[in-house]
């Protein structure tokens, strides 16, 4: 018999609100990590054209680093792409 005044006494307005809050923040946390994916997703299409790579051979070519240098970054530089454990 006690249920029966729940709707009326404003007791339900508690649940439905915090329900509500917790949407709106699981919808805010959904819509952040989606920007980050798509954010990175955007940035490594456009590096290809600056990719560490191609920057390192317009290095050498301009003569700023050796030949020793270049074999050694680029070494470095293959290495690290082949683990780089992005999420995204």
């Amino acid at each position: 018999m006690a249920h029966e005044h729940f709707w009326f006494s404003g007791m339900w307005f508690f649940p439905v609100f915090f329900l509500l809050v917790f949407l709106v923040f699981a919808y805010l946390a959904f819509r952040v990590l989606s920007s980050r994916c798509a954010a990175s997703d955007q940035v490594s299409s456009s590096d290809s054209l600056n990719s560490p790579l191609e920057v390192l051979k317009m290095r050498y070519v301009k003569g700023e680093i050796s030949r020793d240098e270049f074999a050694q970054i680029r070494k470095d530089i293959q290495g690290e792409n082949e683990g780089d454990g992005r999420m995204c």
